[in-house]
């Protein structure tokens, strides 16, 4: 037998369960990290509970850390600090003396 089936998240209601004392039951439909598939099959409970945690070491070689901004950040400004914007007639001018370097072509 098909099921048919609407799920709600993200929503709340308020429910009287005592007129006298004017007390109300919140209920909410949140979604849940279990109920959040993933194309692989996981779920978001099973993905983000691999995590072993958060590193701001550039040189962390074992595998299940998340990186940290600050680590980020820095790599980032070590990559554009060895990045040379030029234009191809710039790079072409160099001829075969061209240093060991990272040149990003622009225009």
């Amino acid at each position: 037998m098909a099921l048919n089936e609407q799920i709600v998240t993200g929503r709340n209601f308020r429910k009287c369960i005592d007129v006298a004392n004017k007390l109300w039951l919140r209920i909410s439909f949140w979604t849940k990290a279990s109920d959040v598939e993933f194309d692989d099959g996981d779920n978001a409970e099973t993905k983000l509970g691999a995590i072993k945690g958060i590193t701001a070491d550039l040189n962390t070689t074992e595998t299940g850390y998340a990186a940290d901004m600050t680590a980020l950040t820095q790599l980032n400004n070590q990559i554009m600090n060895n990045f040379t914007p030029i234009t191809q007639a710039q790079y072409n001018a160099m001829g075969s003396g061209r240093p060991n370097r990272l040149y990003f072509i622009v225009g």
